[in-house]
């Protein structure tokens, strides 16, 4: 019918009484489902391949262009100060309050963009070690905050990963951190990677002020996010939080999802 068949052949000699080979059996196994199954993880990695390439194309963009673009208008609000001074007292005032907020929230923006250009462009991306990169992106997001970031990582857990996985760590560990850093005024917040009986268990815990999970106020859409990624990897995705009881964020990969993604 004009379609290729793919086999996989053995032959056996088959000896005499005197030791001799008269004859040989031949068993042919029809291996094309397994060889379409090659082809379509080989077309996965080559599309994973140029979604990494993408990435750090976008990430150059966001530093040389949207972030520069943000500072250039950062530093117009600021030149904007001294003419507003020239108004009458209490109308400078209220325009001083106002530019003031706008520049913090443009602050806020470019603090954003740059622990997500981080992400981006974590070692992982390339193709590096998974550790090194973790701990790259924590510490970058934790440079300008009093909070101390401590990540610990079992070699074995992370060698388990499948690049997939380690791509939707790296991303729900920096939601973690962003709000950690944000919004529960931690003074320490942990990221672990640990190795359980069945499973591996990730985990972002800040000791700050927490929160109600049932109205998950202070999270926004970084818990839709997080718990999105879960789903993507196979995991079991968690959150505990009490006012004033700081925050826990789980992450369960089953062994088997590992090999299975691998």
């Amino acid at each position: 019918m004009g379609r290729t068949r793919w086999l996989q052949t053995v032959k056996r000699p088959i000896l005499d009484d005197q030791g001799q080979v008269h004859m040989v059996l031949g068993a042919a196994t029809d291996i094309t489902e397994r060889k379409r199954m090659e082809e379509i993880l080989l077309q996965r990695e080559r599309d994973l391949s140029a979604a990494l390439q993408e990435r750090e194309r976008i990430s150059q963009d966001l530093h040389d262009g949207i972030l520069q673009s943000l500072y250039a208008v950062g530093l117009g609000l600021e030149a904007c100060k001294p003419l507003v001074k020239r108004q009458p007292d209490q109308v400078a005032e209220k325009f001083v309050t106002i530019l003031d907020q706008a520049i913090g929230q443009l602050n806020q923006v470019m603090t954003e963009v740059r622990n997500f250009i981080a992400g981006l462009e974590s070692q992982v991306m390339q193709g590096g070690d998974f550790s090194t990169a973790l701990r790259a992106m924590v510490e970058a997001m934790a440079a300008s905050s009093s909070a101390r970031c401590r990540v610990k990582i079992d070699d074995g857990a992370a060698q388990r990963l499948s690049t997939e996985q380690a791509l939707h760590i790296i991303n729900i560990v920096r939601e973690g951190v962003s709000n950690a850093l944000r919004h529960s005024h931690a003074k320490q917040i942990t990221v672990s990677l640990r190795e359980l009986i069945r499973s591996d268990r990730l985990a972002v815990t800040d000791d700050g002020v927490g929160f109600d999970t049932r109205s998950a106020q202070g999270v926004g859409h970084g818990l839709v996010n997080m718990a999105a990624r879960a789903q993507k990897v196979r995991g079991l995705f968690a959150i505990q939080s009490k006012p004033d009881k700081g925050t826990r964020i789980s992450l369960d990969l089953p062994k088997d999802t590992h090999y299975a993604h691998n």
